[in-house]
């Protein structure tokens, strides 16, 4: 059906504007600290666009087909796309001026702990991975969903423990008792 790949491929337009947007937020000259990690965005989306692309191929081969009909599938993972997107951008909004797509400390940055992050710590990249989930359930094929949620994961979780070491080296102790009321992705689960 065109009109569903149509739509799929507007919504990846739009996402795809609104992420390029992000990486030009922000100004440098407010930052107090930049560790190592400066360049820590780009090994996602080359992970994310590399394996997307090859998710995409796999898909074709149908070698092991999701069980649920064509429609009701593309309107689940839609749903799921329109969730994880929201939930991204909202705590993206949530952090208004301290948020950036490399890992950094700004001059009086706080610690956000309400909305979103009263409960998740890094509610932004399980929007990201709930958006992919969608995508994978989109995609029709379990091996193709694995091929790109499985790395994005792995790459998510490396970022993550980057970030959490950077704000625990900055906040200290206050973020040490923010890591243990919250979880990091996904509530009552990690």
């Amino acid at each position: 059906m065109w009109e569903v790949r149509l739509g799929w491929g507007l919504i990846a337009l739009a996402w795809l504007w609104a992420e390029l947007r992000l990486t030009r937020r922000g100004n440098q000259d407010s930052v107090l600290h930049i560790a190592s990690v400066q360049g820590s965005a780009t090994p996602l989306w080359l992970t994310l666009g590399s394996c997307l692309s090859l998710a995409l191929v796999i898909k074709n081969f149908y070698w092991l087909p999701i069980p649920v009909s064509y429609l009701p599938r593309q309107a689940l993972a839609l749903l799921l796309v329109l969730l994880g997107l929201t939930c991204r951008f909202r705590a993206i909004a949530q952090l208004g001026d301290a948020f950036h797509t490399h890992l950094c400390i700004q001059v009086r940055q706080p610690l956000i702990c309400d909305g979103w992050y009263r409960y998740l710590r890094h509610p932004t990249y399980s929007g990201l991975l709930l958006a992919l989930l969608g995508i994978g359930l989109a995609l029709g094929d379990v091996l193709a969903a694995g091929t790109l949620l499985l790395p994005a994961l792995s790459v998510v979780v490396r970022r993550i423990t980057l970030e959490e070491r950077l704000l625990a080296e900055h906040f200290g102790v206050r973020y040490r008792h923010y890591q243990q009321r919250t979880w990091r992705l996904v509530p009552g689960l990690y």
